[in-house]
């Protein structure tokens, strides 16, 4: 028999400044900039890359309509 796996809830913490304390790998939610950030042991940084691509490798800066069907997305 296959063993189960549980997910673990997170629990995102959320405030317009950082924490005072924090721990490598915590993660933070700034409800001032609308951001989600992560402690790496010396600051706060940003989980929103400056060049963001899409799973296939294209530009994400367009939007997508994605096809149910199989089809493949178009721009709008």
């Amino acid at each position: 028999m296959a063993s189960k796996k549980f997910l673990t809830p997170i629990n995102i913490i959320q405030g317009a400044e950082f924490p005072a304390d924090a721990d490598q790998g915590d993660l933070f939610f700034r409800s001032d900039l609308g951001s989600m950030f992560t402690y790496d042991g010396l600051s706060w940084v940003s989980m929103v890359g400056s060049t963001i691509t899409n799973v296939d490798g294209g530009n994400a800066s367009s939007s997508y309509n994605i096809n149910y069907d199989g089809g493949s997305p178009t721009s709008f």
